[in-house]
């Protein structure tokens, strides 16, 4: 995690430009791991360092050790006492206008309450909701140039939670002028909502929902080759796996709804009726997947397949397009009965009549990218914003590669999910 203010020119958003170093406290450590994916938030203000947050995805995962331990995101509005135990470290300039840190140096703060922050003797109406102060009164303790995105941290009941990131100030330690943090407090939807279970290869996304209070789940869209990681991550944090459901006969991996099926006994597994393929229960436009007090609207939404459904949350803050949308595209109408005009009256009808600020999760994406809105995609999907006419030229013209897959996974699939 990081401010978006690090990366908001766009020379620096180039993955290849950036490294993480975790784990040594020296600024030229020996180990390093490469960036696969940097998002930060669509409404970061460069005036105002409003909603200064960004999230960088590392190609493989980090393997904790004594000197790499991982943090908690903190609850919801969760409330941290102004004098506790809370610190910033980073390799900034160790003094306004002085040299950089070659060694990673740590801080104890105050928070402060917005309300002081501010006010004309601090910083006067420029304090968001987004947005926390942390340091003292008289100044002389606090983040510094070259501090920019590292972490504001607290403990709390045994544990440590990361509180802000670091963002702005005026000058370094001056008195009436804390550092200012982003609060991740209020962000965490923002941040939660990019966190996704990610198959490399088929750039396949699987997404878990849960009832926190009944702890029953469905899992959207499982792979065979990650089964084992969703199976641990299910038991893990004592969910109830109801259904693995899929948003098609997918052609470019093989369902992992037979594996969990072994893995969790108990679980069922859920495709379209219309997909020609097998499952423990088959559902159509209009059918409802109960988990807890949730549930998911099936909405068919053909083009891509003839079984493609889009799954909407009961309150439709969010939708699970499939392969009918992605970000910025949407899938191939050249083979498994697939309709260029059939796929423009699935979106236009099915999806883009929710409203505008429902986040929508795609099956793949190939940029890195993770989640979209219905009004985005109603203003800026270079394809689907075209006429109808227009739309079946474009797909008709693709002339696309026989996905690699397609003559293994479809097979398993129509199997789906009780294969032997």
């Amino acid at each position: 995690m990081s401010a978006a203010h690090c990366f908001i020119l766009s020379s620096f958003l180039a993955v290849s430009r950036w490294k993480v170093h975790a784990g040594s406290a020296s600024l030229n450590p020996t180990v390093s791991h490469s960036i696969r994916s940097i998002y930060y938030n669509g409404l970061y203000n460069s005036e105002t360092n409003d909603y200064d947050v960004a999230l960088l995805k590392t190609s493989q995962p980090m393997g904790f050790s004594e000197t790499l331990r991982p943090v908690c995101l903190p609850r919801t509005r969760q409330q941290f006492q102004s004098t506790g135990n809370c610190w910033i470290s980073g390799w900034g300039h160790v003094s306004e206008g002085g040299q950089l840190s070659p060694v990673l140096r740590e801080a104890r703060v105050h928070l402060i309450s917005s309300q002081i922050c501010n006010q004309s003797t601090h910083y006067p109406g420029m304090i968001s909701p987004r947005m926390l102060c942390a340091g003292y009164p008289d100044g002389k303790v606090d983040s510094c140039q070259g501090d920019s995105g590292g972490p504001l941290v607290c403990q709390e009941d045994g544990l440590w939670w990361q509180v802000g990131i670091v963002s702005w100030g005026e000058g370094c330690g001056r008195p009436n002028r804390p550092g200012v943090y982003t609060n991740i407090t209020v962000l965490l939807d923002w941040v939660y909502h990019r966190l996704q279970l990610f198959e490399p290869v088929s750039c396949t996304y699987t997404y878990l929902l849960a009832d926190e209070r009944t702890k029953e789940a469905v899992l959207i869209d499982p792979v065979l080759e990650t089964a084992n990681r969703d199976a641990k991550l299910i038991t893990d944090l004592g969910l109830k796996i109801l259904y693995a459901t899929n948003t098609h006969c997918h052609a470019d991996h093989i369902t992992g709804t037979g594996m969990l099926k072994k893995l969790l006994p108990g679980t069922k597994s859920v495709i379209s009726k219309h997909s020609g393929a097998m499952a423990d229960l088959h559902i159509q436009d209009g059918d409802e997947i109960q988990f807890g007090n949730f549930f998911l609207e099936a909405r068919s939404t053909p083009g891509h397949t003839d079984g493609c459904l889009t799954y909407v949350l009961n309150d439709q803050s969010m939708a699970f397009t499939g392969d009918a949308l992605l970000i910025r595209g949407c899938g191939r109408t050249d083979f498994q009965q697939g309709c260029p005009k059939t796929l423009y009256h699935s979106v236009h009808s099915k999806i883009f009549t929710l409203p505008d600020s429902c986040f929508l999760y795609p099956a793949h994406d190939y940029t890195g990218q993770t989640v979209t809105t219905v009004g985005e995609e109603k203003r800026l999907n270079p394809r689907l914003t075209k006429s109808e006419a227009e739309f079946a030229n474009i797909m008709n013209n693709l002339n696309l590669k026989r996905p690699a897959q397609i003559d293994v996974a479809v097979p398993a699939n129509l199997k789906c999910g009780i294969q032997d």
